[in-house]
């Protein structure tokens, strides 16, 4: 093959490029900047200059041009938030470090700033539709589903629904586990799927930063019970702009004006932040830990229908719920209080999302998301505890060293992982998302001679589960299949019981 020679300019580029790492998409952003470059000095016959030659220079620079991007930030008087536990101002502040400060962006401004993005308006749907393929119904994305095409029905002629998905997440932002964020994200459903979540399209944007609380010790339930506080009020804060029922002008694609509806989409979070926003009570051993329905842990194993309203969560019930706690409790009959909250799962807060009108426009408990990543990877990393527990019980422990050369026997296969250490969690050093699903792929066929056949077949149930909810398009033949493997995993997982650490 003849190699092409690259000019200096070229080579200093490649060089850049690598010592970068630049992706492949990247690169080619990369390239279509220097050449836009290149193509407007031509035309003007003169030399660009760049005004800024750090990057956070011009950081600052966008920060400041664009109000929308500006964060503003609030410290919080924990003596004015409601449903604070009395007394205990100093100890908290004492526990936390001091004042905290919730640092946020105008969720109008940011919204605005995502809908009218020039990148996005191809790729910006302004109207549901249901979707067919071959005769048969079809959901691609959040234009397609029942939830917006309900929500426009209800609305003026013309009206655009805003359909507003958030994510937060704990996370650990330095390698000695000391220092943490608490980042929320915005992104919209009008933008289609397979563009609001690559980075180069800027159509996720960060929201806000909640103020991160932690205690190195356990102080008493009390603590929780501010921490639950302190964060409603902090997000009661941020969705302000949006509180009242109306339509809000907003400039979308081609820079004209759309009378646009916000309204809550998603909330992904993993399950301890999901009953945060839903003010639930967490955990196997509560009466109902679920934070979307009211079915009891005890049943958590019999299949459920969401089509049932009567088990479900909703914004009038919980209000009434917290209401009816309220009013035990300030009549000293505080026993009570605890027995309705221990029954129904519930503390006793005022929700953010219930200062919404009406409240069923930003419903949290229809909004919340299975986590992939916390929730079904977290159960799979469940199962594979279990089916290691098994095998050591039942047999010698050369019976793991057959396995471990099974895994490591398996022929290489581009972008699958290659497991030569094990394939249990004990062999694996904080595996990702990614290498959890390549080791699905690779179970059975390692481990099913050596478990029964009910735990291969609840395996199987729950990996089916897994690789069909985590696809990109489904019919509704696709959702009755992911029903039945989900019956499977139902039927067959009582085997696990004796090997669960919370059975």
């Amino acid at each position: 093959m003849q190699l092409v020679r690259l000019s200096d300019r070229e080579l200093d580029m490649a060089t850049f490029a690598v010592d970068a790492e630049l992706s492949q998409e990247l690169y080619a952003r990369f390239v279509q900047i220097i050449e836009s470059f290149c193509m407007e000095a031509y035309l003007k016959r003169k030399p660009l200059a760049v005004k800024y030659k750090t990057l956070q220079a011009i950081k600052d620079h966008v920060t400041g041009s664009n109000p929308d991007l500006t964060f503003h930030q609030e410290i919080i008087d924990v003596y004015t938030v409601p449903d604070f536990p009395k007394g205990k101002e100093e100890a908290f502040l004492k526990e936390v470090g001091g004042p905290l400060t919730l640092e946020y962006r105008d969720i109008h401004k940011v919204c605005e700033k995502i809908f009218s993005d020039p990148i996005l308006w191809k790729v910006t749907k302004l109207n549901p539709c249901i979707v067919k393929r071959g005769g048969e119904r079809v959901y691609t994305d959040l234009y397609s589903s029942d939830w917006w095409i309900k929500l426009q029905k209800e609305l003026p002629k013309g009206a655009v629904v805003l359909a507003i998905m958030l994510a937060s997440d704990e996370t650990v932002i330095t390698g000695n586990q000391r220092q943490q964020a608490w980042p929320l994200y915005l992104k919209l459903g009008n933008t289609l799927r397979q563009f609001r979540d690559k980075s180069e399209f800027g159509a996720l944007k960060l929201l806000a930063y909640f103020p991160y609380m932690d205690s190195q010790r356990d102080v008493g339930p009390w603590f929780a019970a501010a921490r639950r506080a302190v964060f409603h009020y902090c997000l009661s804060r941020i969705l302000r702009p949006y509180r009242k029922n109306r339509l809000y002008d907003i400039v979308g694609p081609h820079y004209r004006n759309y009378a646009c509806y916000p309204a809550l989409a998603t909330y992904t979070a993993d399950y301890p932040e999901q009953c945060l926003l839903a003010g639930t009570k967490q955990g196997p051993n509560t009466n109902r830990a679920c934070p979307s329905c009211i079915t009891e842990t005890s049943n958590f194993h019999l299949p459920c229908s969401y089509e049932n309203n009567d088990i479900l969560r909703t914004p009038a019930k919980m209000i009434r719920l917290n209401s009816h706690g309220k009013v035990l409790h300030d009549n000293r009959q505080k026993g009570l209080s605890e027995e309705m909250c221990k029954k129904y799962s519930v503390n006793l807060v005022s929700n953010a999302f219930w200062t919404m009108r009406p409240n069923e426009r930003f419903n949290i408990y229809e909004a919340l998301v299975c986590d992939d990543l916390h929730q079904l990877g977290g159960i799979y990393t469940h199962l594979l505890t279990c089916i290691h527990e098994m095998i050591k019980e039942k047999h010698d422990p050369e019976a793991m060293d057959e396995i471990r050369n099974r895994a490591a026997s398996l022929p290489p296969y581009k972008e699958i992982r290659h497991f030569n250490n094990g394939i249990f969690k004990s062999d694996m050093k904080n595996p990702t998302n990614a290498e959890m699903v390549d080791n699905m792929r690779i179970l059975l066929p390692c481990v099913y001679d050596y478990i029964p056949l009910q735990a291969a077949q609840c395996v199987r149930g729950f990996i089916d589960f897994f690789i069909q909810t985590t696809g990109h398009e489904f019919k509704e033949s696709h959702l009755d299949s992911m029903d039945a493997s989900l019956a499977d995993y139902y039927k067959f997982s009582s085997i696990f019981e004796k090997y669960s650490p919370v059975s």
